[in-house]
């Protein structure tokens, strides 16, 4: 169940899965540039009726022609046999992306940029 999965993502801000506010152990960074990808950072906190956890990932994110692939690879999470969150995802503005969540399971998301601003 991804039921209260929250992400943070550095990608020009944070971008936010689940519409859900940002956990306070939530972080993300980024680094590379368009033409190869971006290397990032991702945390991921999932707060279930029957059990919480915390996975912390190292990604890949492309972008080709408004398609955005995110692959991520585990580096440190609190249960076992968590699988990475990898997504593909359709650019709809620079704030805005929909799509799928592909890991042990596929669900619909949204990935959004707050009002605030942006370092």
């Amino acid at each position: 169940m991804r039921a209260g999965l929250v992400l943070s993502l550095g990608l020009g801000g944070a971008l936010l899965a689940a519409g859900a506010a940002p956990h306070p152990g939530a972080s993300g960074g980024v680094r590379g540039d368009a033409k190869s990808g971006y290397i990032c950072r991702l945390v991921a906190h999932e707060a279930c009726p029957e059990i919480t956890v915390t996975a912390q990932q190292t990604c890949r994110l492309t972008e080709e022609r408004g398609a955005v692939t995110i692959k991520s690879r585990l580096e440190r999470v609190t249960v076992p046999n968590y699988a990475p969150d990898n997504f593909a995802l359709r650019m709809e503005s620079a704030a805005r992306m929909t799509g799928q969540l592909r890991s042990a399971d596929i669900a619909p998301v949204t990935f959004f940029r707050g009002p605030g601003a942006i370092s």
